[in-house]
């Protein structure tokens, strides 16, 4: 059986949450396939693609190019799988193969404050393709299975979850770790910590407006790590009208190294997000020992486990209420939050896709 994977998403210059489980699940399927199954990532060309591609490790998997419309050289695989919402233009008309694609949300049908317009107008064109061309469809929870079905006819028996998986290098750092951090990041005494960007979704604006509420941000500091620049004119006011604003420390991108150790030194991450087809920072955070402050929305209750402490993100009160909350978690708490995270592994992500592609290959597109 060979296995195409549309794995354009890997190579991002900077990697985003689809690029990691884009990569790490071509890595882990290299590894469990077994006899005759065969894994081949599929990369798209383009100009932008050229300018800033990156070619990740993926554990000796060739790699095939092509410009769509057009199909890669050589066969064509017998299960093709868009790992990001989308199939190639090829994909319909040339051969017959079982077509899978990866659903990680529905954010663009799911409210106007979750995208912007161009986002929303691109990915509901994505979805509406998925549901006529996909056979099969893998969402990354519950949560976005449900939210999909209950927006598009599709047939439930061929919608299958996959959860994401915790890079095992996530887990507490240690004292060294953490000083050549603080060192280099120029991090003072305790902190709280908030990973993104400062799209809409993600909720930062209302987040600084709880920590200036909260009775925590009087002894702990705010770290923002992402993009997000104090110029941005929404954020900047926001920090402006903060009366915790000389607590509040802007990272700016960090590296993938810099994350572990920070997840590992935070007291708590806070995660207030509007929505989240999976949320894995908050698995991320647990495997470092670290507490989390999630949603009561979308798939981080689900993902979390009753592990978080939820807050409603509309609610500025609630988010301050849920600061002050979640920095007295116990460390019983943590070790138990860390043994869930433990549960979501790469591995066991990479064995149920690999049960959907033997499914169709023995089966056709039923």
């Amino acid at each position: 059986m060979l296995v195409g994977l549309e794995a354009s998403a890997a190579c991002r210059p900077i990697p985003t949450g689809v690029a990691r489980y884009a990569t790490r699940l071509i890595r882990e399927l290299a590894s469990a396939a077994v006899g005759n199954e065969q894994i081949t990532a599929y990369v798209r060309i383009s100009r932008r693609f050229e300018e800033g591609h990156r070619i990740p490790d993926l554990g000796g998997v060739p790699w095939k190019y092509y410009p769509d419309p057009l199909p890669p050289a050589g066969p064509l695989p017998d299960v093709l799988h868009g790992l990001e919402v989308k199939l190639p233009m090829w994909s319909s008309w040339r051969g017959r193969h079982s077509r899978i694609v990866t659903l990680h949300d529905l954010i663009a049908v799911l409210g106007e404050d979750l995208s912007d317009q161009r986002c929303q107008r691109r990915n509901r064109k994505r979805y509406d393709a998925v549901a006529k061309r996909a056979d099969h469809v893998l969402a990354v929870s519950n949560r976005t299975r449900t939210d999909f079905l209950e927006r598009y006819d599709f047939d439930p028996d061929r919608v299958h979850v996959t959860h994401l998986g915790v890079d095992e290098r996530f887990r507490p750092c240690n004292e060294a770790e953490e000083a050549h951090l603080r060192q280099a990041r120029d991090l003072h005494g305790p902190f709280l910590l908030y990973v993104g960007d400062a799209t809409p979704r993600k909720n930062l604006l209302r987040l600084i407006e709880a920590y200036g509420r909260s009775d925590a941000s009087r002894d702990l500091r705010l770290v923002l790590a992402g993009a997000i620049g104090a110029e941005d004119g929404a954020v900047a006011d926001a920090l402006r009208r903060c009366p915790a604003r000389d607590r509040i420390q802007l990272l700016g991108y960090v590296t993938e190294d810099e994350l572990l150790t920070l997840y590992g030194a935070a007291e708590a991450l806070l995660f207030p997000t509007l929505y989240e087809g999976f949320g894995l920072p908050v698995l991320e955070a647990f495997a470092s020992g670290t507490a989390v402050l999630g949603a009561d929305v979308g798939a981080v209750p689900e993902v979390a486990g009753g592990h978080a402490t939820l807050v409603d993100p509309r609610d500025v009160d609630s988010i301050a209420a849920g600061i002050d909350r979640v920095i007295t978690s116990t460390s019983p708490a943590r070790d138990e939050a860390r043994r869930h995270a433990g549960e979501f592994t790469w591995r066991r992500c990479a064995e149920r896709t690999l049960e959907v592609y033997r499914h169709c290959r023995k089966n056709g597109s039923r």
